[in-house]
């Protein structure tokens, strides 16, 4: 059975499977990631919703990325955690139930254990005290994208769309962007007042590593200030 924070996050997931991807795209199949089979092809067509835990309650932690990566599929394979998610996500697109969308949730939960961008941040949220079941996480733009966010046009969508409906119907307190530049831009054009706390994504380790130093202090400062 859904929580609340869920069943209300549900119904936003409702209407953008309704619409499809070319809600956020001029076309349907624009902006689609290069793919070496057909099985990679049809994956980047599934949008992948992230996932609100089952201790996630109204006024708590929203991280907020671009959009789900595109990892290193040049040879037609699915990674590790694409074969963990990608049969729940596609059940959830052809059947969008309750049941189906739980297992949607669950199945990039676990997954998201083996995503690479994820590894450094959620040691980070541990060293908060923070478990990842009290989260909600997802990205501004559902869909894989060779540039996504690229233009004001598409946050505009996106955040029309996804972010604000996505953050009317969990009322999150605070924020975490997902990299520096484009989650808070798109966060600032969804009139969110809150001031996010940036991981940034700076792609040289050692360099990231240094501008996020303060990340764990910034984090516990923000959710003191929320409680």
């Amino acid at each position: 059975m859904l929580t609340k924070p869920q069943a209300e996050a549900f119904e936003v997931v409702k209407q953008v499977l309704a619409s499809g991807r070319a809600l956020f795209f001029d076309t349907y199949d624009a902006g689609i990631p290069a793919a070496s089979s057909v099985l990679v092809r049809n994956d980047h067509l599934v949008p992948q919703f992230g996932f609100v835990g089952r201790h996630y309650n109204h006024g708590g932690l929203l991280i907020l990325g671009i959009n789900p990566g595109n990892g290193h599929r040049s040879r037609g394979v699915r990674s590790k955690s694409d074969e963990t998610m990608m049969p729940a996500l596609y059940a959830l697109k052809n059947t969008p139930s309750e049941e189906n969308y739980q297992n949607a949730m669950d199945a990039q939960l676990e997954g998201s254990s083996d995503w690479e961008a994820t590894s450094e941040i959620n040691q980070k949220l541990t060293e908060a005290g923070v478990d990842i079941t009290e989260i909600a996480y997802t990205n501004a733009l559902p869909y894989r994208a060779e540039n996504p966010l690229s233009n004001s046009a598409a946050i505009q969508r996106a955040v029309k769309f996804w972010v604000s409906p996505l953050v009317a119907a969990l009322k999150p307190s605070v924020f975490v962007a997902f990299g520096k530049g484009r989650p808070t831009a798109v966060l600032k054009c969804a009139r969110i007042l809150a001031h996010p706390v940036v991981f940034d994504r700076e792609l040289v380790q050692s360099h990231r590593a240094a501008k996020n130093v303060d990340f764990v202090a910034r984090l516990i400062a923000a959710l003191k200030i929320a409680r």
